[in-house]
């Protein structure tokens, strides 16, 4: 297997050279890893470059491998942003990116504390960290100003534009921001039941405690079942969230049990900031 992908790396370099075939009326590509990267990019871009995303809503950061039409269509991308946390970006993007000297790889995670976290990878190498770095407001900031930095470097005739694009998305994101905390001062309680801890950073804004049920893909055992039971009892767990790519059994169980609300949330959405509205009206409601 890796030998066919290093053929494939080959043919990357060969088609690399035509990226100059592009006609006068096409927008210039920039890609993402994932969807939630396409609305921070988007918000700078703007109206200079196409942003498509690289892993297909629907599937899982764990397992996800880029075919190879989407590494040859790669090949005519400017730049390709990725978070840098996820397996699938550590491995196969790097490699690809060393591969292919005109594909400029930027990690958007410049600033970001990372949250340490034992037996959560995402299916990475040299990390055990929450990988879910966008879901925060003030993450999702610096992710903006990065990606700023990087398209005012490349085209420095439009540093104007990208900067008041930037300052229109921090705007929006400290409105959210705003909208958040308010919404929070009526949860009922600071505690959440989540299946697959996603929400690690938005929690740590908001002084929010995420309880997950999985770690490392793996079911809570019998013991660990009934702890995270009582647990919720106790704090009186009203909610319990479910990612669209989680089945999330155990979870839904254990909300049967202490009579907590199951609400489906998607990490990997476009509309992130919508999840994280989601998320807030979620905690607060009885």
């Amino acid at each position: 297997m890796r030998h066919i992908f290093h053929l494939f790396l080959l043919l990357l370099l060969s088609l690399s050279a035509c990226k100059g075939g592009r006609t006068s009326s096409e927008k210039p590509i920039l890609t993402v890893s994932i969807e939630p990267l396409r609305w921070v990019v988007s918000h700078i871009a703007g109206e200079d470059y196409e942003v498509t995303t690289l892993m297909p809503q629907g599937a899982s950061p764990e397992t996800y491998e880029p075919t190879p039409r989407q590494m040859i269509n790669l090949s005519q991308s400017e730049i390709l942003f990725s978070v840098g946390t996820m397996g699938f970006e550590q491995t196969r993007l790097r490699q690809m990116a060393a591969s292919s000297p005109e594909l400029h790889l930027v990690e958007l995670r410049e600033g970001i504390t990372p949250i340490a976290e034992d037996g959560h990878h995402h299916g990475a190498v040299a990390e055990s960290i929450d990988p879910h770095l966008w879901m925060s407001t003030q993450n999702l900031c610096l992710m903006a100003r990065q990606v700023a930095r990087t398209l005012s470097t490349h085209q420095p005739a439009r540093r104007a534009y990208y900067e008041e694009r930037l300052n229109m998305t921090i705007a929006e994101l400290e409105k959210l921001d705003k909208q958040l905390r308010s919404t929070l001062l009526h949860a009922p309680s600071r505690t959440f039941l989540i299946y697959h801890p996603a929400l690690g950073y938005m929690a740590r804004q908001y002084g929010l405690v995420q309880l997950a049920v999985e770690h490392d893909g793996k079911e809570p055992s019998a013991a660990s079942f009934q702890q995270l039971v009582n647990t919720c009892r106790s704090e009186e767990i009203k909610v319990a969230f479910v990612s669209k790519e989680h089945s999330g059994q155990a979870a839904r169980r254990i909300a049967g049990e202490v009579g907590a609300r199951i609400v489906e949330i998607n990490p990997l959405a476009y509309d992130i900031t919508q999840q994280m509205r989601l998320i807030a009206k979620s905690l607060t409601q009885e």
